[in-house]
């Protein structure tokens, strides 16, 4: 009716125009940051379930040697064995002095000798092929292949190896290794 009555219709209308769009922001602002927390405890959740390139080859390692010396206490056990054997049948040889029983004993000596050496061979062949598949293994596994894939390791100037993006302050100097060398960087 006048222009002071239309003047407050719309200062009405624009204030509560203003409340919702405060309101809206608002809430807009407090779904984005639930969103982030939710895919920062996602992301926290994948980076503690990875293991290092370095421990998985100290673990490779450790079990390279373990089956190196359980192969080598194996083969020490039988060789005894096998010895224990030979200088039983060498004192029976000398316990009955026969010439015939001397060449009976003589080619047994010989026999189980080839078959230690054969033995012998067959357990070094196949320590041989172990060491191999375990090499293959700690290849496959190794952090080299890692890098190969497209993956960094990331240190910090004392050479430690960064885990977590805590770790790392503003304007710290970083180096990254990469399949093809060392890359220099600073965070930010």
């Amino acid at each position: 009716p006048t222009p002071t009555a239309a003047a407050e219709l719309l200062t009405m209308s624009g204030s509560r125009l203003s409340d919702r769009i405060h309101y809206l922001a608002t809430r807009l602002q407090d779904l984005t940051l639930s969103y982030l927390q939710q895919q920062q405890q996602a992301l926290d959740y994948q980076t503690a379930r990875l293991v290092s390139p370095a421990q998985r080859l100290k673990m490779q390692q450790q079990q390279q040697q373990h089956l190196a010396q359980k192969l080598m206490a194996g083969m020490q056990g039988s060789l005894a064995a096998r010895r224990s054997r030979l200088n039983d049948a060498v004192s029976a040889l000398r316990m009955h002095a026969p010439a015939s029983r001397i060449r009976l004993l003589a080619q047994k000596t010989e026999y189980f000798q080839s078959a230690l050496q054969q033995a012998i061979s067959r357990n070094f062949s196949e320590f041989d092929k172990k060491v191999e598949q375990l090499q293959r293994s700690i290849k496959m596994l190794g952090p080299a292949t890692t890098l190969d894939r497209g993956y960094a390791i990331v240190f910090d100037h004392q050479g430690k190896i960064i885990t977590s993006p805590a770790n790392v302050e503003s304007g710290d100097a970083l180096d990254l290794r990469v399949a093809q060398g060392l890359i220099k960087a600073t965070a930010e």
